[in-house]
């Protein structure tokens, strides 16, 4: 007498399309257990790992398939969950969608990777904020001098990609605390003649489209 068991692979929900890739944490490396007693037992031992579902005397139940012979399980009665993926969502391109398709499902066993191809392409003029944090310590001043000089081609940049963009500014100094600073007591409002008293942090341009004023 014979009768066929029901065997579930592991589901994974369904997955942002940023993933490119996903595996699932299992013992890919380990042989498949030959002690199993349930189709879910096996199937979690590896991810080539089969279940002879023939209730007769067969002795080893969990193998991979090709180690199964006709004799001993035939094909019908071997199951093999393998990994698969689907597109659950794939809006056109457009203002507002940029990645297709947008969602995946996937699901997989335990130890088994599947692969999931996408499209990117950047939406015309999609909003796009660049905002410049700077250290304004003395040590940085060459850099701060590197931004000032290039301002004008670093907004040019950005117009390329994107003409609904906003460029802002802001800046710190080193925390007024060893050793962040050097300078503590009443040295630290002026550590040296060129230097700037330490503050957290000061929002100096807030997020523009104005690239004159920004330049």
């Amino acid at each position: 007498m014979e009768r066929q068991t029901s065997c579930r692979p592991w589901t994974l929900p369904q997955l942002l399309v940023i993933v490119v890739g996903v595996q699932a944490i299992g013992t890919s490396g380990q042989k498949c257990n030959q002690t199993a007693a349930s189709c879910g037992d096996c199937i979690a031992s590896g991810p080539t790992c089969s279940w002879c579902s023939r209730l007769a005397e067969i002795g080893v139940r969990c193998l991979p398939a090709d180690n199964f012979t006709s004799d001993v399980c035939p094909s019908d009665k071997i199951q093999r969950q393998m990994p698969s993926s689907s597109i659950v969502n794939n809006k056109a391109f457009g203002d507002d969608v940029q990645v297709k398709p947008q969602r995946f499902s996937v699901k997989l066993r335990p130890g088994a990777s599947q692969s999931v191809t996408f499209q990117v392409r950047p939406a015309p003029n999609y909003p796009l904020d660049v905002y410049y944090l700077m250290d304004l310590s003395n040590s940085m001043s060459d850099d701060l001098g590197t931004l000032r000089t290039q301002s004008s081609s670093l907004a040019s940049a950005l117009d390329s990609v994107s003409t609904n963009s906003q460029l802002g500014f802001g800046a710190f100094v080193d925390k007024p605390m060893e050793p962040y600073s050097l300078a503590l007591g009443p040295e630290i409002l002026q550590p040296c003649t060129t230097c700037i008293r330490p503050f957290v942090f000061r929002n100096i341009f807030p997020l523009s489209k104005d690239r004159q004023a920004f330049n």
